[in-house]
């Protein structure tokens, strides 16, 4: 064993005998404080450790003792004179203190520094021991548990300092001092270059790590693949989307998408680099004050108003950056900027960290902080920015902004920004009750529950709300939680960055103190109950001040009973929480306790807990990430906007063409066609590019982004029915993304739920839509033995992708001179119709959307054709409900103008079922629409009628319903013989599909029907309303129309046709005989459709309606205002018949009815008497 001596310049000389004799040395010791080492985290400590990696090298100092929390480095003289150990050892301690004070949650460390002897013990294998002087007095002064985040040393150590000798230090003893490591003195300045430390590193040694460290590029991963590669660097991928911590998807966004962040490996660990400039613009008000532009109601973290903040895309430079940021949110030309805003000083920081939104990797921040003075400010350029009148203004990015007083602190910036806002607006202060202007403050710059913004020129308050109606049963009956004072349910205000279930558990235990256990074993929230709105009024206490609640309402479950609450017997009790007493009560819910009854499908347990297999609970229904929001400028041309959010968004072809080749695979999975779409199509996410969140179909923008996946989804399974498709398709998929079975335990579903699922399975014949499939080019050489065609494919998932993107009505495009009137739409005219409005882009903006412009002229074409407005009612066809003229004429039309062929007809189907299959928005539930939806008899029928269809391009409109409807008489089940013919033969097929079910009622019925309403339903449901066309299976009816569609026709006839059918067929043909009687017979009018709307009817009973109108009331028939539509209703008895006004006589059915009672008593009489007769024998 050999002991040797370390120098003062860090090499050791030998020494066998253990001499004292040699140099001296100066060593620095750190030690985590006790409540550090009890809440650091392992990704912390982690963090620490490479900290102390990375300072030491950049110091080169020498670790002679480690462990988890305490550790010591040996520090060495640098060549330069002007640098001792000393100082090294000071600055490292200073730089490893900041470190520590920057982390979330900050670091408490102990630091101590000592000069003296140090030893080294030679073991065998190459280790070392480490002792002396040095190392045992730097581990005494940061043992001391008195204090931390300071440095100690005594005054021999002191003496040993020479570039930082004048820096201010603390004596606490006789030869104690301390320093603070937040302070940085001028000596720092004037050391030589390569030895001067900046904050962090300098630029030579920075230079130096980027050659070092290796910057990580894997190529663009999905979400799930990027997770996997994070793993194989040891990241917890577990951590993300917990509490503050950010989701996976948001990372993965940040890096892959954006670019705005990169990731490095450093001595074997990831690290997450982000460059951020922070801007100053100064400018002097007309009275000489110097003012900088603040955001008017954004706030830090430390509740300071912003300035503009610019993040630096990876490979940018930040001044780029900087200009570009400027140009896009102000409006800004470079230009512009260069002349009027030259930067006038900035400054560089870079630090590392641990942030509470990313604690599973460190993040250095190299942060530019900018200041910009303005001295032109009458200039026009910079009226968009509110010079020279300095008034709140907005943005082109909808940001809010102030110029404020420099010298202002952040509460008294705050106060002067919100009082410009408000009186800017013309809202007036003096008007408000005392302290509302202070509590306005704390909502917007403090808590942060309040948003400020203005919209048309006028001051809006946005404001979110948590309401929940508390539910839970009590002797059996359901009751609601209120409060005893105002009689109104559970709400709280929902703070800035929560979302609504967090609201829903920060309510629950701050307005009632329940515990988290009680919530995570008995409080369930009825998942499908959660309702968005937004109610607008102004606010009481802040007088003109116009504010949006919106509020997130939900039903929660109390499923076991807790005396906290008042149960089991339903008392009142009260709650008191930070001096506020209320008191609340148990009151019968008798309005909703049926409707409760009926969500137990979708119920689940608020903060998890017991497993919902144990409840018997069935699981929540399942969405997919949503993308990033695109934001985009207010105001200006219409149809730029779509082109703004677009520009320099491309296609990943690759991965397109990939999806559409190899969706039959059997080893392509559904998760990496899944990844594969979301990465090639950029539309997508312009259902992010929204003003609010909900769009023109009545559902958020979210929900129509998972209902485009969900297409997408049902195009995948379709294509692969010869294969796994059909069952992903009725049971959707699991976590793992494989297929679904009756029998899987996760995720848990009724037995309502699963009995609609196997019937589907079991029943339905999927075999109709292979031959859609082929028919619409989409496989070559047959369904099941046949290829599919890649080019036709893509087609097919490009108008997936992009069809519902027009129901953000922020993009609605207008009309324009140049394209002239579109579509019934004239120049200057909004299209509302978001397939009409599709289809104008396709037409005239086809290079705005990259994946469209990017496919084959043909296959381009076959897109288009979907999107004309065809005015076609799959349903109307199914049903009967229509004649061939309304359903197929402008069908028909757009096909003779040549703009598709029978394949193209085809897609329209094909694609018309993929997007209703994906209706719900839970993609990975199946085609829930269709499977727990549609009876499956109708599903068929849908599927049966598309092949009709296609032939549109061959037959005319009125041939191509005829072979409907022989063809549902032909398959029929039981059978119905012969398809008839002669009088009536198109009114009795008519009836018999829109009967379902009750066919042979409705033959009954037709037979014993009297001869008048017979021929009214014979002539008019076989008009066809196209002129010169008539059925071959009916006799001709006399020329002329128009001819009638009677709305609702077909629930009417299944409402009733298995209790009534004579009753049925007798208010139909009364309904049609007074339409005839207001609009006769006319020539001109044979292509003429009238639309009869009876929907007060469809869900009556023939002898319920009859009872319906009271005296001195009616069933009247209406025509409308149009002239095209009539309506049934309820109206006082007129006292005289008016052309447009008929009142309807419905006694025939009434007498009906009461014959068939009659019949019906007389029959149960004999069945009686009979079993009385048999159980006497």
């Amino acid at each position: 064993m050999e002991f040797s001596k370390v120098q003062s310049d860090g090499y050791a000389s030998v020494d066998s005998a253990g001499s004292n004799d040699g140099g001296v040395c100066c060593c620095m010791a750190w030690r985590l404080s006790k409540p550090s080492q009890a809440t650091i985290s392992k990704h912390q400590l982690r963090a620490l450790h490479v900290e102390i990696q990375s300072v030491r090298e950049l110091v080169g100092a020498t670790v002679i003792e480690v462990a988890a929390t305490h550790g010591a480095l040996q520090c060495k003289d640098s060549r330069h004179l002007a640098v001792s150990a000393e100082d090294t050892a000071l600055r490292l301690g200073q730089l490893l203190l900041r470190w520590c004070s920057e982390q979330e949650p900050r670091l408490e460390l102990a630091v101590g520094m000592h000069t003296g002897g140090l030893d080294v013990c030679h073991l065998p294998r190459g280790h070392k021991l480490y002792f002396g002087p040095a190392l045992s007095g730097a581990v005494e002064l940061a043992d001391d548990a008195s204090s931390s985040m300071c440095i100690k040393l005594r005054e021999n150590t002191k003496a040993g300092l020479k570039l930082y000798e004048q820096l201010p230090y603390t004596l606490t003893g006789s030869d104690m001092y301390r320093f603070d490591p937040f302070v940085e003195g001028s000596q720092l300045h004037s050391c030589p270059q390569d030895v001067r430390w900046p904050s962090k590193r300098s630029s030579g040694r920075r230079k130096e790590e980027e050659m070092n460290n290796k910057v990580l590029d894997p190529g663009y991963l999905g979400v799930h693949e990027f997770g996997s590669w994070l793993e194989r660097y040891g990241i917890d991928t577990s951590l993300f989307g917990r509490g503050e911590v950010q989701t996976l998807s948001q990372l993965h966004h940040e890096i892959m998408e954006e670019k705005k962040a990169v990731l490095v490996e450093v001595n074997g660990f990831l690290e997450r680099r982000l460059e951020v400039v922070f801007v100053s613009i100064v400018a002097k008000s007309k009275e000489g004050h110097e003012l900088v532009l603040r955001s008017a109601v954004d706030v830090t973290t430390d509740r300071r108003s912003l300035g503009i903040v610019v993040t630096v895309p990876f490979g940018s430079h930040w001044t780029d950056a900087l200009r570009d940021r400027l140009a896009s949110r102000f409006g800004l030309s470079r230009e512009v900027q260069e002349e009027l805003l030259p930067i006038e000083a900035n400054w560089f920081k870079e630090e590392k960290k641990l942030t509470r939104s990313l604690p599973v990797m460190q993040t250095t921040y190299r942060t530019h902080k900018v200041r910009m003075r303005i001295t032109k400010t009458s200039r026009k350029e910079l009226q968009c920015i509110s010079l020279p009148n300095m008034s709140t203004f907005a943005a082109h990015d909808l940001s809010h902004w102030a110029w404020v007083s420099w010298e202002a602190g952040a509460e008294s910036s705050n106060q002067e920004v919100l009082t410009k806002l408000l009186q800017d607006n013309k809202i007036n202060l003096s008007e408000w009750p005392h302290g509302s202007f202070s509590q306005l403050l704390t909502e917007v710059y403090d808590t942060q529950a309040a948003t400020l913004q203005v919209v048309k020129h006028e001051l809006i308050r946005h404001v979110r709300v948590i309401k929940v109606w508390l539910v839970t049963d009590i002797l059996s009956v359901s009751h609601l939680l209120v409060t005893k004072s105002k009689d109104r349910p559970l709400s709280m205000c929902v703070e800035k960055g929560i979302s609504w279930e967090q609201a829903l558990e920060n309510l629950l235990s701050l307005r009632l103190g329940l515990k988290e256990d009680f919530m995570k074993k008995s409080v369930m929230v009825d998942q499908s109950s959660y309702h968005l709105f937004e109610e607008i009024e102004y606010s009481l206490s802040y007088p003109g001040l116009k504010t949006v609640y919106r509020i997130h309402e939900v039903t929660c479950r109390v499923a076991d009973p807790h005396a906290q609450l008042g149960l089991p017997d339903g008392n009142d009790f009260t709650v008191c929480r930070s001096g506020i007493t209320t008191r609340y009560t148990w009151q019968p819910f008798k309005a909703h306790h049926s409707l409760i009854g009926r969500r137990t499908s979708f119920k689940k347990t608020l903060l998890g807990g017991k497993d919902l297999a144990e409840l018997s609970l069935p699981s929540p229904k399942r969405q997919l990430p949503l993308p990033e929001p695109m934001v985009f400028a207010p105001g200006g041309d219409a149809n730029c906007r779509l082109k703004d959010l677009m520009r320099g968004k491309e296609t990943d072809w690759v991965r397109a063409r990939h999806a559409a080749m190899h969706i039959c695979d059997p080893e392509y999975s559904l998760k990496q066609f899944y990844e594969d779409c979301v990465a090639s199509f950029p539309e997508l996410a312009l259902f992010t590019a929204t003003e609010n969140e909900m769009t023109s179909s009545g559902r958020s923008a979210a929900d129509e982004y998972q209902r485009t996946l969900g297409a997408l989804f049902a195009v995948y399974w379709l294509m692969r029915l010869h294969g796994d498709g059909l069952q992903s398709f009725v049971y959707g998929v699991g976590e793992d993304w494989k297929p679904l079975s009756a029998a899987s335990v996760e995720p848990v579903r009724s037995a309502e739920d699963l009995k609609k699922r196997q019937a589907f399975y079991s029943k339905v014949d999927m075999g109709q839509i292979g031959k859609i499939l082929v028919s619409a080019g989409l496989f070559q050489g047959g369904f099941c033995n046949g290829a599919n065609d890649p080019e036709r494919t893509l087609a097919l998932l490009v108008l997936s992708a992009i069809h519902d993107i027009m129901k953000v009505t922020s993009l609605l495009p207008v009309v324009t001179e140049a394209s002239g009137p579109f579509e019934k739409h004239k120049v200057g005219d909004v299209i509302y119709n978001h397939d009409t409005a599709l289809g104008y882009i396709l037409q005239y903006m086809p290079d705005v959307l990259p994946s469209y412009a990017g496919l084959p002229e043909e296959q381009k074409e076959s897109v288009k054709f979907t999107q004309f407005d065809m005015e076609f009612n799959l349903g109307w066809l199914v049903q009967a409900e229509a004649p061939p003229g309304i359903l197929f004429s402008r069908f028909k039309r757009i096909i003779r103008q040549g703009k598709a062929k029978s394949s193209d007809v085809a897609l329209y189907l094909v694609h018309w079922l993929t997007d209703l299959a994906g209706a719900e928005p839970y993609p990975e539930e199946g085609a829930e629409k269709f499977v727990l939806k549609f009876p499956p008899q109708l599903f068929v029928s849908f599927l049966s009628s598309f092949h009709c269809v296609t032939f549109l391009s061959q037959k005319s409109e009125t041939a191509v319903m005829e072979d409907y409807l022989c063809w549902r008489w032909a398959m029929n089940e039981p059978p119905l013989g012969p398809i008839p013919r002669g009088d009536g033969a198109i009114a009795l097929m008519r009836l018999v599909v829109m009967a379902q079910g009750h066919c042979n009622a409705v033959l009954d019925a037709w037979k014993g029907l009297n001869a008048e309403d017979k021929e009214v339903l014979a002539n008019e449901l076989t008009r066809t309303a196209r002129a010169e066309q008539f059925f071959e299976l009916a006799l001709k009816v006399e020329e002329g129309g128009p001819a009638f569609l009677v709305y609702y026709a077909p629930a009417l006839m299944q409402k009733n046709c298995g209790l009534d059918p004579e009753g049925a067929l007798i208010v139909l043909a009364e309904i049609l005989r007074h339409a005839r009687a207001i609009w006769p017979l006319q020539e001109s009018a044979a292509d003429d459709t009238v639309i009869i709307q009876i929907d007060v009817l469809k869900g009556f009973h023939i002898a319920e309606l009859l009872d319906q109108p009271r005296p001195g009331e009616c069933w009247v028939l209406k025509r409308q205002q149009n002239e095209i539509n009539a309506t049934v209703c309820k109206e006082p008895v007129p006292k005289e018949i008016t052309p447009d006004r008929r009142p309807l006589c419905f006694e025939k059915a009434r007498r009906n009815t009461h014959q068939r009672r009659t019949s019906c008593s007389s029959d149960a009489m004999v069945r009686e008497q009979q079993s009385i007769e048999d159980d006497v024998g």
